[in-house]
């Protein structure tokens, strides 16, 4: 592990952002978050879904280092260790953009942040493909 990340952990557990779990709540997790993926990837592809997908890889990145999401600013969590692996990524936009669709303030998706989110979820589907792939 990192020094940036091993920091990046100690503060979001500092921050009651994450947990650290057993074994067996892991397994669990890890299952319901895989589960979760599979069921979105059979979906229509959207902004929501998108964000929703590259929500659960964020889940499963930090299952795999023995931590979870609290229901503390889950969506902080996501932009933390979005920017930790590319700090260029303009996540505020997208979490600003997947808050405008939910609250349905607007129904347009701006394609440059469309994008992004795009680029993210890549980036993390490949992070994690040896592990996500062996369940999917």
């Amino acid at each position: 592990m990192q020094l940036n990340e091993e920091k990046m952990l100690t503060d979001l557990i500092q921050q009651q952002r994450v947990q650290a779990l057993n074994v067996s709540q892991l397994q669990l997790r890890i299952g319901e978050e895989i589960q979760s993926l599979r069921q979105l990837k059979a979906r229509k592809e959207c902004f929501l879904n998108s964000y929703d997908q590259l929500f659960r890889y964020i889940s499963l990145w930090l299952l795999v280092r023995g931590y979870d999401l609290t229901n503390y600013q889950p969506h902080q969590v996501l932009k933390t260790v979005c920017v930790l692996h590319c700090p260029d990524w303009e996540m505020d936009k997208i979490i600003r953009q997947r808050h405008q669709l939910k609250k349905k303030l607007s129904p347009m998706v701006s394609q440059d942040t469309y994008m992004e989110l795009q680029h993210c979820l890549q980036y993390f589907q490949h992070y994690l493909q040896a592990y996500v792939c062996v369940s999917l």
